[in-house]
């Protein structure tokens, strides 16, 4: 989403600390209350999300794990002002926010604009700049019990379902209503300094893709 202040330039001797930069500095609060929402987590995702909550899949999710419930923020980018002498015009926050099962990204930008309004910041804008909704696949379902298979006899030992608070391509697939089953390496150090998957990961990765797709195919010819 994008958070966006508007005003007027004139210059700097005529400031009194107050413009576009600041209003969208206090509007940002408003904006972090998103992250006290929480989602509705379908029943037979119950335990996946519980059991995801127990795993070490990053130090950075460490003490974070209600994320898997309730929406994330990033204020990732800000722009705003043109030189130090000159009062800002526009100012404008470029904001990540993952959600949760259950919540829809117009309705939660809809909700915020509504917030932003009450709060005194009606002339602070939101907008959606990209979305999708949060998916799943069902761990009950054939894909997800042929991905399940496939991964034992190439491991030696059964993976456990999990949640990402990430995105990935499949939500492109199941908003098409195609099952999709996300496999892949651990991540080391993801979006961070010397991001890597162990070599041994990959390999084993390919082999569970491999065997799966096979059995897919030869599936749908039976």
């Amino acid at each position: 989403m994008r958070l966006t202040a508007a005003g007027e330039s004139f210059h700097s001797s005529f400031s009194t600390g107050e413009n576009v930069i600041t209003r969208l500095a206090s509007a940002l609060d408003v904006i972090k209350t998103v992250t006290s929402e929480r989602g509705t987590t379908p029943d037979d995702m119950r335990d996946v999300i519980e059991a995801a909550k127990r795993q070490d899949l990053t130090r950075h999710l460490t003490g974070k794990t209600h994320l898997l419930e309730q929406p994330s923020l990033n204020v990732g980018m800000i722009r705003g002002g043109i030189k130090v002498n000159i009062v800002p015009r526009t100012c404008e926050a470029d904001l990540d926010v993952r959600l949760p099962l259950g919540m829809h990204p117009e309705r939660t930008c809809a909700m915020l604009q509504e917030r932003l309004r009450a709060a005194g910041f009606g002339d602070v804008t939101l907008s959606l700049l990209m979305s999708s909704v949060p998916s799943y696949t069902s761990p009950t379902s054939p894909l997800a019990q042929m991905v399940l298979r496939n991964a034992t006899a190439v491991r030696g030992a059964a993976p456990a379902f999990t949640m990402t608070t990430a995105g990935t391509d499949g939500r492109y697939y199941r908003a098409r209503g195609t099952p999709t089953v996300i496999y892949g390496p651990r991540p080391h150090n993801i979006a961070a300094l010397n991001e890597s998957v162990p070599v041994d990961e990959y390999l084993t990765v390919l082999k569970v893709h491999a065997t799966t797709a096979v059995d897919f195919l030869w599936q749908g010819q039976a």
